[in-house]
Formats: C-alpha cells, sequence, structure tokens
C-alpha cells in the first residue's frame, strides 16, 4: 500500500546528480535515440533535437543550461520527454539529456529531503534536494521552458 502523501516521481539522472520531477510532466522517456545537431546560432546548452512519433523535440544539456561545462555531443542520447504544463505554449514538448535510464519512485517525507536549506543560486533549480541519499534538484520547469521560447526565436 501507497503512502497517501507519496508523489510518483521520476528521478533523472545527469552525469553529475540528480533532477526529480512528477511523473505527471513526462511525456515519454527515450534511449538511444539519434540527435539531429543544432543550428550554429544556438546556445551551449541546446543539444540539438531528438524526434518524438516524428515531431522535432529540444534536447537540453541541464548541466550546461545551469553553467556547467558543454556536454561532449554523443551520437544517440537517453532523455526524457517533458511536457510544457502552460496550455497550447510552444514549444509544447522538450528534453532533457539524461546520464542513464531514470528510475520511478513513490517520494516522500522519508525519502526526498531538502539539502541543507535548499536554496540554489541557479535560476533554473527550484530547489537542492536529497533523495536516496543522492544529492539534486528540482528543476524549475517554467524558467526552462521560459529560456527555451526566448532563445529559440532567433535560430
Amino acid at each position: 500500500m501507497s503512502d497517501a502523501n507519496a508523489i510518483r516521481s521520476l528521478i533523472l539522472p545527469l552525469q553529475t546528480g540528480v533532477l526529480v520531477v512528477p511523473a505527471s510532466t513526462v511525456e515519454e522517456v527515450l534511449f538511444a535515440e539519434p540527435l539531429d545537431l543544432p543550428p550554429p546560432a544556438a546556445p551551449e546548452w541546446l543539444m540539438g533535437e531528438v524526434q518524438l512519433r516524428q515531431q522535432p523535440i529540444p534536447l537540453i544539456s541541464f548541466e550546461t543550461l545551469i553553467g556547467g561545462e558543454p556536454v561532449v555531443t554523443p551520437a544517440t542520447v537517453h532523455a526524457v520527454v517533458l511536457k510544457n504544463l502552460e496550455a497550447d505554449a510552444e514549444p509544447s514538448l522538450y528534453a532533457i539529456h539524461l546520464a542513464r535510464a531514470p528510475r520511478v519512485e513513490e517520494l516522500d517525507t522519508s525519502t526526498l529531503q531538502l539539502a541543507d536549506d535548499g536554496r540554489s543560486e541557479s535560476v533554473f533549480i527550484a530547489c537542492r534536494i536529497v533523495v536516496d541519499g543522492e544529492e539534486g534538484g528540482l528543476p524549475a520547469l517554467d524558467a526552462i521552458v521560459q529560456t527555451l521560447q526566448e532563445s529559440l526565436v532567433g535560430i
């Protein structure tokens, strides 16, 4: 029996740390997908596009987005496709590059806690967390979408 206060979530493994998103924000998980490279004018954090049901989906390197080193672009990628929760807004879907397969967990206060005071210096991390002893963050999905919208206009 699951805890009534638990939230079904996906733990998204990055090169360093994890992100935690509610399962309701996930459209699809992609494995070994070919990557279409971005145009030359694209920001470093935009790795290119993956295809989902013949629709191009922008692929983000979250580590680069928050100020880390650019990720070496592989020929194929693991990614999670997230929904833009703002109705009728573009892009309606976007993807985050993963280091390996995500895992699904029912999270509650015994498995998900704030890291220190939870504060993050990045606008793309709503708060810093520890889940199952692993440090990570809850992504600020609205900030990611806004940055994508602003960046995709000119390319």
